[in-house]
């Protein structure tokens, strides 16, 4: 099955989009489909802060595509690799850039259900030794003993947080899946 990791980027104070990531990989070997990063125009200047945080100059920006455009691009790819309609995120993007594309759920690619994996990794987290449930993505790959995978770029960029949010679903899965051979092997006994 294949899945989706999105995320998104906003300027501030105006929550306008202006980048969004997503990786396209087999949920079970791992194997990359498709990684992009759009940059969105959304007609304003962005916010010094945002571009210390993100990179992203506004000079990047008024090169950036229109939002609808960009979507347009993704759902393209989601459809040609027949991809499952649940993306995976850290928190809730899928509805941030519904609203944004003002798509009602019928018509918007994804469904309603999303996979936060942020509170997967918060429930996660909570029968762990240290017990530290609230993190940035950055922060709780450390706690899962996972190195930032800098290939898409740093912390910040939509291409890099959407793909190391997937190495936190692969990690925490492989875990539950370990966890049930375990308890595979004890209902035998």
């Amino acid at each position: 099955m294949l899945i989706t990791s999105i995320d998104l980027e906003l300027n501030q104070p105006t929550r306008s989009i202006i980048s969004i990531g997503y990786v396209i990989a087999h949920a079970r070997t791992k194997q990359v489909k498709v990684a992009k990063n759009l940059i969105v125009n959304p007609n304003e200047m962005v916010d010094p802060f945002i571009t210390g945080l993100t990179g992203l100059t506004q000079n990047d920006i008024n090169n950036g595509i229109p939002l609808i455009e960009a979507y347009n691009q993704m759902v393209k790819d989601i459809n040609h690799h027949q991809v499952n309609k649940h993306p995976i995120q850290w928190g809730l993007d899928h509805n941030e850039l519904k609203d944004q594309v003002m798509l009602g759920w019928n018509e918007f690619v994804f469904r309603r259900r999303g996979h936060d994996i942020k509170s997967l990794y918060q429930l996660y987290q909570t029968s762990s030794s240290n017990g530290k449930t609230t993190a940035g993505l950055r922060k709780a790959m450390g706690q899962l003993n996972i190195d930032w995978d800098f290939a898409h770029g740093p912390p910040h960029n939509s291409l890099a947080d959407a793909y190391n949010t997937l190495l936190i679903f692969w990690k925490i899965t492989d875990k539950f899946k370990r966890n049930d051979q375990i308890e595979k092997i004890f209902s035998n006994s």
